[in-house]
């Protein structure tokens, strides 16, 4: 079994990476993000960014940090799938997760935008509930998602940079030569 990830800030791009490789290798895609999402529509919560938080700190919290990573394997031995991309990866806790059961067949992709005016900018495109609505608020999300999870350390973990700077095509032709990489070789460390 082979696992792609993705890691990144809000905006990033990394569910868009992560769904470009799903679509050229014609493998199913996972987003960790989406098991907080359906605890919520389960609970008639609304998934704003601070509910869908609270959920993942409370779950962790009570199931280990390392609840959601194994809920995806579960997922990927269920179904006997050999390849998936997963977006979201968050903590240094869940890619620990994935290169204990997948070794050195999970690669993580760090998803990286320079300039955080650019990723605000993105996500006012999409419009998503979860989504702030100011840039301070988003800067203050970035900063509590830091806190909350220690994304830093998880992006120090990848083994491959996708700069996302440019527009859809660019990502799309970075992504495309990743996927050249990925496939004819292991992963970079």
């Amino acid at each position: 079994m082979k696992v792609v990830g993705t890691v990144g800030l809000n905006g990033s791009g990394k569910d868009t990476v992560t769904s470009i490789i799903s679509k050229e290798l014609g493998i199913p895609k996972l987003t960790i993000g989406d098991i907080a999402r359906k605890i919520a529509a389960t609970q008639n919560i609304e998934p704003t960014r601070e509910n869908l938080t609270k959920i993942s700190l409370d779950y962790r919290r009570k199931n280990g940090p390392d609840y959601f990573p194994k809920e995806i394997i579960r997922t990927i031995e269920k179904n006997n799938w050999d390849f998936v991309s997963v977006a979201g990866i968050r903590s240094n806790v869940d890619v620990d997760t994935f290169r204990k059961r997948f070794g050195s067949d999970f690669i993580l992709i760090f998803v990286e935008v320079s300039n955080p005016a650019v990723r605000f900018e993105r996500i006012t495109k999409r419009g998503e509930p979860r989504d702030p609505k100011t840039f301070a608020q988003f800067l203050k999300q970035d900063s509590e998602e830091e806190k909350n999870f220690k994304l830093n350390a998880a992006i120090k973990e990848a083994n491959y940079v996708i700069r996302n700077d440019g527009d859809i095509d660019s990502l799309i032709n970075e992504t495309r030569k990743l996927i050249t990489q990925i496939t004819r070789c292991s992963p970079q460390r």
